[in-house]
């Protein structure tokens, strides 16, 4: 039994038509929440929503998690961005200023919108490592210690990850739940199922598998390195052998109405969201067998 998880900016999520008996947890991600100020000149930790609040609203996720009973629903609030617009950039001296603004508005939007933890998906990082570290690390204690989140998760990035996300995880690796390592961020081309389970391979060298998700997009832009059939074989694989905790997909549509990264033409879906878990599903009802290490897909 695994966990699914859905970046959203929409209420799309709510259209899943059918979650498969291997899924135990479905996690609805919005992304995301950013705290620019009003020039989006500077960060001050004063985080706002940046999805459709006309489509997701606190009424939506109630009804949402209310109607489904046959798997855990957890709402997440994601805060970063998928590119340079907004990026982590905060000074060593800005840092206890930026984490109690950070701790208060979170804290709001978390209540307002019931949800259940947070998501930490910074792609840019300009700030230095250990203040990276310590913000965001003190930010999820925070949470966690006040009751304000039960589930706390990361999403490293190939670029990020050693310098970054790692550290964050050995230093606060007891307050985070969740690591969602973003595949499709690999600077180098991967060519066969065997690379990408020799990826994760090495990753559970650095995060525990029963905290590891495969996070992919169904974006096409976000295909240059892993193509989405050699993910499916490769993931599928990883599941049966219990080496990953799960999936997540990246889908945004436009319908996202606020000025976000997200809100181009390049953000259409280039595949349905439910053939993962279709593909998924219907692997899962045949006879394990393993498909070849070694098998090139592009």
């Amino acid at each position: 039994m695994y966990t699914f998880r859905q970046y959203a900016s929409d209420d799309s999520f709510t259209n899943l038509t059918a979650i498969p008996s291997w899924v135990k947890k479905f996690q609805v991600t919005l992304a995301f929440a950013i705290d620019y100020n009003g020039d989006k000149s500077s960060q001050d930790g004063n985080f706002m929503p940046y999805w459709d609040t006309n489509k997701v609203t606190p009424s939506v996720i109630a009804q949402f998690k209310q109607a489904q009973k046959s798997f855990q629903i957890e709402v997440l609030v994601s805060i970063g961005d998928r590119n340079n617009k907004y990026p982590f950039a905060i000074g060593a001296s800005q840092k206890q200023s930026w984490v109690n603004n950070a701790t208060n508005s979170l804290k709001k939007i978390i209540k307002d919108y019931n949800m259940d933890g947070i998501d930490v998906y910074y792609e840019d990082i300009k700030s230095e490592g250990e203040v990276f570290v310590d913000s965001i690390g003190q930010l999820i204690t925070n949470l966690k210690n006040e009751k304000v989140i039960s589930v706390a998760s990361i999403a490293p990035t190939s670029p990020l990850n050693t310098n970054f996300y790692f550290p964050l995880h050995q230093k606060y690796g007891n307050f985070i739940d969740t690591v969602v390592y973003q595949c499709f961020t690999e600077t180098n081309r991967i060519g066969s199922i065997g690379d990408l389970m020799n990826l994760f391979d090495t990753l559970r060298g650095s995060y525990p598998r029963q905290k590891l998700l495969a996070g992919y997009s169904t974006i096409s832009k976000d295909w240059a390195t892993v193509s989405p059939p050699l993910y499916f074989f490769a993931v599928t694989q990883l599941l049966f052998m219990r080496k990953l905790e799960g999936t997540a997909i990246w889908v945004i549509s436009d319908s996202s109405t606020r000025e976000v990264t997200t809100t181009t033409s390049d953000s259409v879906t280039s595949f349905p969201k439910d053939w993962i878990l279709e593909l998924m599903s219907f692997t899962f009802n045949q006879p394990s067998k393993e498909a070849s290490s070694t098998l090139h897909i592009e």
